[in-house]
């Protein structure tokens, strides 16, 4: 009996594994995305800022932009994406900072502009996109930092 159910586990286990995964590594909007696009790797890269606010956290972005740029190594997909971090505030398309508090609840939140006019990305693209940091919140609860740059940096990718 024991060998049955360590076969039909390991065959079970098997099925799971074997089923193929749909995934995108980049979505839109309602089919609206940064007007400049993410960057090529290996053509073209794009910038990130960090604001003295936020460089508590400068390890954690920067991881999270390496998962991003070399998802090959991660998660086994490519994606075109290429991004370094700059010093040069008007070269960067996110722009990241740490802010008291939000709202009740919200660690982080990516607001998205063109100029200097916030936009809904639901209705249109976007120039560059603006990542605030919870910081009452991300310093009650550190384990949800790298999670929640994560998060924020994907909504600004679209």
């Amino acid at each position: 009996m024991k060998r049955f159910v360590k076969k039909a586990l390991l065959l079970g286990i098997m099925f799971v594994f074997m089923i193929p995964i749909n995934a995108k590594a980049y979505t839109t909007y309602k089919g609206h995305k940064m007007s400049s696009g993410i960057g090529n790797y290996g053509k073209s890269t794009k910038f990130y800022w960090v604001d003295s606010s936020a460089s508590t956290y400068s390890t954690k972005i920067a991881n999270a932009f390496d998962r991003w740029t070399y998802s090959t190594k991660y998660a086994g997909i490519t994606t075109p994406i290429s991004y370094r971090k700059t010093t040069n505030k008007s070269a960067s398309t996110v722009d990241i900072y740490k802010v008291q508090s939000i709202g009740i609840g919200i660690v982080g939140q990516t607001m998205f502009f063109v100029n200097q006019t916030k936009v809904d990305p639901s209705v249109q693209n976007w120039y560059w996109s603006k990542i605030e940091l919870s910081e009452s919140l991300l310093s009650k609860f550190p384990q949800y930092q790298q999670v929640t740059i994560s998060h924020e940096l994907d909504m600004h990718l679209g």
